[in-house]
């Protein structure tokens, strides 16, 4: 098991501290901003380790970070500690 480590010496990287700052909306708002340089604004709340699944039989994917704009887009966001980096998956959605 590793150790754990003191709050001051997480960064964005640790899957901890990475949930918690991402839970706020403004926080996830601004870093998709600058990841693809345009404007996002969330529609609902993000929600954190989300999981996915298309029916009871079929294995489930889990979601770092899972969010949706005014436009129906919905991000999948990532942070990958190996390779130092947050990914950003975005998913246009048909309207209705």
């Amino acid at each position: 098991m590793k150790p754990l480590k003191h709050l001051k010496d997480l960064t964005l990287l640790d899957r901890f501290l990475f949930s918690e700052v991402m839970e706020n909306p403004k926080y996830l708002e601004t870093i998709l901003e600058i990841i693809l340089g345009r404007d996002v604004l969330l529609r609902c709340l993000p929600q954190t380790e989300k999981e996915q699944r298309r029916s009871p039989l079929y294995r489930h994917i889990r979601l770092d970070v899972w969010g949706q704009d005014l436009e129906g887009t919905v991000y999948d966001v990532e942070v990958k500690s190996k390779t130092p980096s947050i990914f950003v998956r975005e998913a246009a959605t048909t309207k209705d």
